[in-house]
Parts: structure tokens; sequence; C-alpha cells
């Protein structure tokens, strides 16, 4: 990180990386008040861990929803809705969910090139019927 400060980086408008909090207390000294997210594919995998084979793929499903919202006022509706459906089977589910969800979509509230508008649009075009 230091390095890169003294090739002249000054701003960083969004990092990702895991839970890993050597790196995320760095990035915090290094480049503060820049928004950090935790790594969504690392992050599903820490919660898939929790229930059994077969409500992996629900549970994954349910997840990607969150991630796709267009913003994060509604990815938090929708995770709530999750934490009060896994609450009584999958208590860990809901813990960790509910501690963690909002570090996992802070990119949310970066605003939306017009190249993420296209993809969006491409992608969720498949799912209009």
């Amino acid at each position: 990180m230091l390095n890169l400060k003294e090739r002249g980086l000054k701003t960083v408008k969004l990092t990702t990386s895991d839970d890993n909090k050597g790196l995320v207390k760095i990035l915090e000294e290094e480049f503060a008040g820049s928004p950090h997210q935790r790594c969504m594919v690392h992050f599903e995998r820490n919660l898939l861990s929790y229930v059994p084979a077969k409500e992996k793929k629900l549970l994954s499903r349910y997840l990607k929803t969150i991630y796709n919202c267009p913003d994060k006022e509604m990815a938090l509706k929708i995770a709530n809705l999750i934490l009060d459906k896994y609450r009584e089977r999958y208590p860990k589910v809901s813990k960790l969910l509910d501690e963690n969800v909002e570090e996992t979509i802070n990119i949310l509230q970066l605003p939306e090139t017009s190249s993420q508008k296209d993809k969006n649009y491409k992608s969720n075009r498949g799912n209009i019927k």
C-alpha cells in the first residue's frame, strides 16, 4: 500500500478483499474514508458452510438476490427477509448474515457507470419473460 501511495495514488473508490483484518486495518490507515467491501464470494462460502448440501443452492440464490439489488436499502430489506427465514433452523447463518451483510454490499452505494448499467440490463434480460 505504501508503494502505491509513494507512486502517487491519493484516493481509492472501493477496495475488496476477504475478511483479512490486517489488510482492512492497513487500508483504513492509508486510505481513510475509502469504503472497503468484503468479498461476496468468500462471504457466501462462509454462509453456505452452515447449511446442509440440500439447502446450499437455495441459500446461494437468495444471496445473489441481495447482491443484484439496485441499491443498499433494498439489499438490506432482502437480507432481513433471509435472516427471518433462516433464524430458527440455521441460527448461525442468520447471525453471520446480520452481522456482516453490510460490509459485502458497499459497492451498491457507489454511482453506477453506464457500462455497469449495460451489464445489468443484459444479465437481467433473460429473467424477464
